[in-house]
């Protein structure tokens, strides 16, 4: 659609929705998956299936996916920035955040994201590097 317009800017979205029984939908355009710490401290990347990022394809579709999120969970929702770049691969960043939420979840969000985005500095990259993090409560 954009292309189309003659516009070569285009945006990636990942969408979540917590339910009030704690369970999440979320659906991908394009952006990195989400990394989820369960409450006994396992942490998993998110490797659902994705759409294109939006704006490139007219009539694009973008599977939704349900996952469980209970009282001390946490959620790592992020740019590529803070896990990709020259230095690393999205895939390693990734499972870099997950051992850092694993080992650090006992820590206050404010400096747990203090920690996870002291890895965005090592990625070598210059693009943005955004993070929001939520506690299942």
């Amino acid at each position: 659609m954009l292309l189309q317009m003659g516009v070569r800017a285009f945006t990636t979205c990942l969408y979540v929705r917590l339910m009030a029984d704690g369970r999440l939908c979320t659906a991908r355009a394009g952006h990195p998956p989400m990394v989820r710490l369960d409450a006994g401290g396992t942490a998993t990347v998110c490797e659902d299936e994705t759409g294109p990022p939006l704006g490139v394809l007219e009539g694009a579709r973008y599977p939704e996916h349900a996952y469980d999120f209970s009282r001390g969970g946490i959620l790592a929702l992020l740019t590529d920035g803070v896990v990709e770049g020259p230095r690393f691969t999205a895939d390693e960043g990734l499972r870099r955040v997950g051992d850092l939420l694993a080992l650090k979840a006992h820590e206050p969000l404010d400096v747990l994201a203090q920690y996870l985005m002291s890895t965005a500095g090592s990625t070598g990259h210059l693009d943005d590097s955004a993070l929001l993090l939520v506690r299942g409560m």
